[in-house]
């Protein structure tokens, strides 16, 4: 029992770990965005949600200020993502469509947006 509660103790710090957000955008506006892995908001005066419910780790802006970021979640025990995009209209839609697995092919999908690799 004690050998139990010890390997509970030195584990229960690796199961919570984060994985942060590591992107903060500012587009030609001025306008900041950042993630905190819930949602996508922006500091405007106030803090407000510029995309609501994604699991973001990454964000990306093209050269017409389209706002772009994936949302990671578990599903049925394996991983499934899409990647987002916002407008500068603010019209949100899926850029990737929802699949199966973690993305591989991100930087292919932003040559295409902007003309270059990253």
């Amino acid at each position: 029992m004690k050998r139990l509660l010890v390997l509970v103790i030195l584990l229960a710090p690796a199961a919570v770990q984060a994985h942060p957000g590591v992107s903060i955008v500012q587009d030609r506006r001025g306008n900041v965005f950042f993630t905190d892995l819930k949602q996508v908001w922006t500091p405007d005066g106030k803090m407000s949600v510029a995309v609501p419910d994604v699991h973001t780790h990454e964000l990306y802006l093209d050269a017409e200020d389209s706002f772009y970021g994936e949302h990671l979640w578990s599903e049925g025990g394996g991983w499934r993502h899409r990647v987002w995009q916002l407008k500068r209209d603010g019209t949100l839609s899926d850029f990737i469509p929802a699949r199966e697995g973690y993305p591989k092919d991100y930087v292919e999908r932003h040559a295409r947006v902007d003309g270059t690799a990253l």
